[in-house]
């Protein structure tokens, strides 16, 4: 008798062992694509943040670019102001920091003129 028990048993688990990975399989092969699709989807919309991110940082950068560069051309305006009507008086050295900022300006827009081109 205990060898016909140990064979039941041994046969009834193969067939749970069986029909647990049939099961396994099944609903394997119902949600692998619905997991599928939407792992894509969320590695599309980390992509699409990570754009939107580095597309902001840009734009921050270039805002920050051109008001450095209005405010240059102000400072620049109103020294060859000054320079016209009080140079020597003011500022001795009002020529260099004149030409000294012009530069800067100068470097200003060509910076934010690579940015936009990349």
């Amino acid at each position: 008798m205990t060898q016909a028990y140990e064979e039941s048993y041994a046969a009834s688990q193969q067939d749970f062992s069986n029909s647990w990975a049939e099961l396994s399989q099944t609903i394997g092969s119902l949600l692998l694509p619905a997991m599928t699709a939407a792992m894509d989807g969320l590695t599309d919309f980390i992509n699409g943040v990570q754009i939107g991110v580095d597309s902001f940082g840009l734009n921050i950068q270039t805002m920050a670019n051109q008001l450095k560069a209005c405010i240059l051309e102000i400072g620049i305006s109103l020294l060859e102001h000054l320079a016209s009507t009080f140079a020597d008086k003011i500022m001795p050295n009002l020529d260099s920091t004149l030409q000294g900022m012009k530069q800067a300006h100068k470097e200003t827009i060509e910076y934010i003129q690579t940015m936009k081109a990349n």
